[in-house]
């Protein structure tokens, strides 16, 4: 029976990513804020903080597949995997996959984010592509940076279903992590055409968009499509062709993500977080967040701070 809890009151403890066996060096730290444990699945919001840039080497478990997406702006870092051949260090994405059994030497990670991870078996990915995979090379490179791939609007459709559930959440996760896992292996073995030879848009250009909206979720829609040399109308189109929601719908996304970061990990005055995300006015970061959330940003932060609930 898949179980859900709501973290309020954070647990400390030393950085896990994704069950993964990691040495790190560094001083870094991870409070873990909601997760939802199925039978062969995990999703999970952490919280992760490393005053300085640290180094790590990671192997993930034999039986065990990562996809991170960070929430807010982070140096992800950069990687390399010598037992695949990959000896040179490769930049990390916005949002990155690690496959089971590979040890990857990460460095230069990072900052301060709070960050979705969802974790899945070998044999759910089996289940579901009826297939085995012999990972390589350049796979492998392109499972750091996804930027590319139809995830991460996935990820953040699962994110809402973990920390404000509604009805059917449970079984809403577990389509969206089996629809993750077409997705992804879509994009890795390339089994589907790239973005822009189906009309939408490049890797490139759907980086600079994440980039400029995570420094200001309020930018113009007409900035945007000067950053990617085309007109608005164009943009809204193949946005939507490469994402599969607008433009407006993605920020939004965003938007109440970190508006979710700033309450649950700071004591900022809710006019500040208000001015941080772009608001004029305090009553329009309220109805957007109700909007959204079916709560008040007060409620919300309320809320985080009781302890911990619990749904199965």
């Amino acid at each position: 029976m898949a179980r859900t809890r709501y973290a309020k009151r954070w647990k400390r403890r030393r950085f896990d990513p994704g069950a993964a066996k990691v040495h790190n060096p560094g001083s870094d730290m991870a409070q873990t804020q909601a997760y939802h444990e199925a039978e062969d699945y995990s999703v999970k919001v952490t919280r992760f903080s490393t005053e300085q840039p640290v180094s790590s080497v990671i192997r993930t478990p034999d039986n065990h597949l990562v996809l991170f997406l960070p929430l807010s702006r982070i140096d992800p870092g950069q990687a390399r995997c010598p037992e695949f051949g990959m000896t040179d260090y490769v930049q990390g994405g916005s949002i990155r996959f690690r496959p089971a059994a590979v040890t990857y030497e990460w460095r230069n990670l990072y900052g301060h984010t709070r960050v979705l991870i969802h974790g899945f078996s070998n044999d759910r990915m089996h289940q579901a592509v009826e297939r085995d995979f012999e990972w390589t090379e350049e796979q492998l490179q392109r499972g750091l940076d996804l930027a590319g791939s139809r995830l991460t609007p996935l990820m953040l459709h699962m994110l809402d279903e973990v920390t404000e559930p509604g009805l059917g959440s449970p079984a809403v996760t577990d389509a969206l992590s089996t629809v993750m896992i077409y997705e992804l292996c879509r994009y890795l073995l390339k089994e589907r055409l790239p973005a822009e030879a189906t009309g939408g848009l490049s890797s490139r250009q759907l980086g600079l968009i994440r980039d400029r909206l995570e420094d200001n979720p309020a930018v113009a829609l007409e900035e945007l499509a000067q950053l990617c040399g085309m007109g608005t109308r164009n943009l809204q189109r193949l946005f939507k062709a490469s994402t599969g929601e607008s433009v407006s719908s993605y920020a939004r996304r965003l938007q109440i993500s970190r508006a979710r970061a700033f309450l649950d990990g700071t004591d900022l005055p809710l006019k500040e977080v208000a001015f941080r995300l772009g608001f004029t006015h305090t009553s329009s970061f309220n109805a957007a967040f109700r909007k959204s959330t079916s709560q008040t940003p007060a409620d919300y932060r309320r809320r985080t701070r009781k302890g911990y609930t619990a749904l199965s």
